[in-house]
């Protein structure tokens, strides 16, 4: 089933809170939740993904009740299962089971229904990975717990090497993993599940690995699976671990701008995102200087175009950051937008709803950067790149996007040169040390459009199906182009850019329903008129839709022959 297949009414759509697009073997699916607290399903359902007890297709929405009312916070999908955590750390699972991947070993076949697993009730679950066949959770006290299909050991319990996928080689019940090296316990802040090993990486940046090893890929001087979490002696100082399964790699983050953590406060039980700086580790005044700079401009610079500080204090030796909290970054769903909407590959244009929605993130972008130089006195960013612009989680004013990351920016002073910055993003001024201003921001925008659009400047082809689409495709290419001139005179600046969205931006009336006929507008106009609530800009849109046709005249018209 492709999303293209998929209808779900325009007023559900507007009261999503939170979705999750994932694929199975025969096509896409969609979990759903919106501000009601009502959970949805559509899709392939091949595994029996969505939770509804069976295996069958669905291109509308269906309600899961036992996932409503449950305050979902995150959905996260296996090969053939989903689980999910609740506002309160409680963890739901339904889908295939056979070799315990939702952690219910009373049936250990056939399609189940959303159920809680007991077993981990009480413990904190911040964050779950799922593996084709099995998963870990991790709690709040970096503590983790394993279950599932273990033939290679990748549970991490001590088994391994089943000969088949049986009920023989599975933890169908949530198991406590212990992770020692020297006889010392360490504790765990993230964990990567891939199809048939696992990964774990400690507070401390070490990392352990365990399930199968068949290409050496988990890191050990030893041939053969490993059946427990195992510390790789050479690594430290790893924040990500990146594998294909084949090869791994172990990705260090340690910069001078401190590393980010999701926190619950005890007291009221709100999650904030807290950002640590080791002063013993930055010692020299250079650094200490940027530090205060970042909490500075995060204290001046307090809207929803930006990520809010919300506190700060030192405690041993540390310095800490309290900030709200965001959903995701925009680089996350860069990489996964293409593949929900059904393209392959780049060259493959997008369809009018991927479009509109691009070009709201794009606006969204402009408008968050054009905040900052409009600020009196103006703020430059200095790091913009999809990793520094979040999505937030709680939705003010229609937005979505916010930045974050001021440790690279200061008030506007064109003397102070470059640093520590992802040099795709950085304009030619900066980079050769001459002086610049804010539209070292706008190169930036530009290289993030291209992204967001999946464009290729340097060719400048797309061609789709829709004139609409092209038309606007043609002048955005065209700012995006100036914003990323080398001259940065050349670039326009943001108010510019927004000044000409209607050349550059489709709306929302070309995603309405096709109208040819006056049969086809009562049709529509009927069926929005049975909700509830009535959206009159869609309304509008659906009438405007409509080509008055004289044919159609003398079919409803009376016409006075005098």
């Amino acid at each position: 089933m492709s999303i293209n297949s998929m209808k779900c009414n325009k007023n559900i759509i507007k009261e999503i809170k939170l979705f999750h697009v994932f694929d199975d073997i025969l096509g896409y699916n969609v979990l759903f939740a919106t501000n009601y607290d009502l959970l949805y399903g559509l899709g392939a359902n091949h595994w029996g993904c969505l939770g509804l007890g069976h295996n069958q297709p669905f291109d509308t929405p269906v309600i899961i009740p036992e996932l409503c009312h449950k305050n979902i916070q995150q959905f996260f999908i296996g090969g053939d299962f989903a689980l999910a955590i609740t506002e309160h750390q409680g963890v739901y699972g339904w889908g295939c089971n056979n070799s315990g991947q939702v952690a219910n070993s009373d049936h250990m076949e056939g399609y189940l229904k959303p159920r809680p697993i007991p077993e981990l009730n009480g413990l904190n679950i911040t964050h779950i990975s799922c593996g084709s066949y099995h998963s870990l959770a991790l709690t709040g006290e970096g503590c983790v717990y394993g279950w599932g299909y273990d033939r290679y050991g990748q549970v991490g319990c001590g088994g391994g090497e089943s000969s088949c996928r049986s009920p023989h080689s599975a933890v169908p019940v949530p198991k406590k993993l212990h992770f020692k090296h020297n006889n010392n316990e360490y504790k765990i802040k993230s964990v990567y599940c891939l199809s048939y090993s696992s990964f774990a990486i400690a507070y401390t940046g070490h990392v352990f690995s365990w399930g199968r090893n068949y290409f050496h890929n988990l890191g050990h001087p030893v041939a053969g699976n490993v059946g427990k979490p195992l510390m790789i002696a050479s690594l430290s100082g790893v924040e990500t671990v990146c594998s294909t399964g084949l090869i791994t790699y172990f990705l260090s983050n340690e910069g001078s701008f401190g590393t980010v953590y999701k926190v619950r406060r005890k007291l009221d039980g709100q999650k904030y995102a807290v950002k640590t700086f080791d002063l013993q580790a930055q010692a020299d005044f250079c650094d200490q200087s940027q530090l205060f700079k970042e909490l500075n401009n995060l204290i001046k610079i307090r809207s929803d175009y930006v990520v809010h500080y919300l506190n700060s204090w030192f405690e041993s030796d540390k310095y800490y950051l309290q900030m709200e909290l965001c959903a995701d970054s925009l680089r996350n769903i860069l990489a996964a937008k293409r593949r929900a909407f059904g393209r392959q590959t780049a060259a493959q244009a997008m369809n009018s709803v991927e479009f509109f929605i691009s070009c709201q993130l794009f606006k969204e972008l402009v408008e968050c950067v054009q905040y900052l130089h409009s600020s009196k006195p103006a703020v430059i960013h200095r790091n913009l790149k999809p990793d520094n612009v979040l999505i937030a989680r709680t939705v003010r004013n229609g937005r979505y996007l916010k930045l974050s990351d001021f440790g690279l920016a200061s008030l506007l002073d064109t003397s102070i040169a470059a640093a520590n910055r992802d040099a795709l993003y950085i304009a030619p001024e900066v980079i050769e040390g001459q002086k610049y201003d804010h539209k070292s921001d706008l190169y930036s925008v530009s290289k993030i459009g291209e992204q967001i659009f999946d464009f290729d400047l340097d060719e400048c082809l797309y061609q789709s199906n829709n004139r609409a689409i092209n038309t606007c495709v043609t002048k955005l290419q065209e700012i995006l182009l100036r914003l990323g001139s080398d001259d940065p005179l050349d670039r326009p600046d943001c108010g510019r850019v927004l000044d000409r969205q209607c050349e550059w931006s489709i709306d929302e009336c070309l995603a309405l329903p096709t109208i040819n006929t006056f049969d086809d507008l009562v049709k529509n106009l009927q069926i929005m008129f049975e909700s509830d609530s009535i959206d009159v800009h869609y309304v509008q849109n659906l009438l405007q839709n409509y080509k008055s046709n004289p044919i159609e005249w003398k079919k409803y018209a009376h016409f006075d022959t005098n």
